[in-house]
């Protein structure tokens, strides 16, 4: 239950962060996708964030899964110190306070990588008519996102499976709204 509320709290206060970065995401899914098919705005709109959310919450389940087994291993403790002090250099680096810690790229390099191969698997889906709304959420899902990566980080630490779940699953549902509106008010 408190992986649940902290990973509501987490998902309402980047509700904002949620809106910027992916609004645009859901404006693009409502024309393309929906008005093609006969689907309407809401309920394609609903779809497109079940595919994301499930994908949210597979990765959650990943992550606690292997949390679970380092527990299980007698590391449990490291583990959680691990992915605590992972969250305070993360959020460090996101407020600027770490300027002066030198930074090799590998992190954006990778996320550029992410970034182009779901780009070109979305691409593909549209020229096969296949970007339906809920594969499009889930794509997003995939897409590089700090908020998912602190979930991630703490759903490993909590060292259960459902724990996990809830606690990534949580800031998915909490944080539709805005970019939901957001899509919205592009018409």
């Amino acid at each position: 239950m408190i992986a649940f509320v902290a990973g509501v709290l987490l998902g309402v206060s980047g509700s904002v962060h949620c809106a910027a970065m992916c609004g645009p995401l859901v404006a693009v899914a409502d024309g393309a996708a929906t008005r093609k098919r006969g689907v309407s705005r809401w309920r394609g709109r609903a779809m497109y964030h079940g595919g994301r959310m499930g994908v949210y919450a597979l990765l959650g389940v990943a992550a606690g899964a292997s949390g679970a087994a380092i527990e299980g291993r007698g590391f449990g403790r490291g583990l959680a110190i691990a992915a605590g002090l992972a969250l305070v250099v993360q959020a460090c680096v996101a407020a600027g306070a770490a300027r002066g810690v030198a930074y090799s790229g590998l992190g954006t390099a990778a996320s550029q990588r992410l970034t182009g191969a779901v780009s070109r698997a979305a691409g593909w889906l549209r020229r096969h008519g296949l970007a339906r709304p809920p594969v499009m959420g889930a794509l997003n899902g995939l897409l590089p996102c700090g908020l998912v990566y602190a979930a991630l980080i703490a759903a490993s630490g909590i060292g259960g499976v459902s724990a996990a779940h809830a606690g990534t699953a949580a800031p998915a549902a909490a944080a539709p709204a805005a970019p939901a509106s957001s899509g919205h008010a592009h018409r």
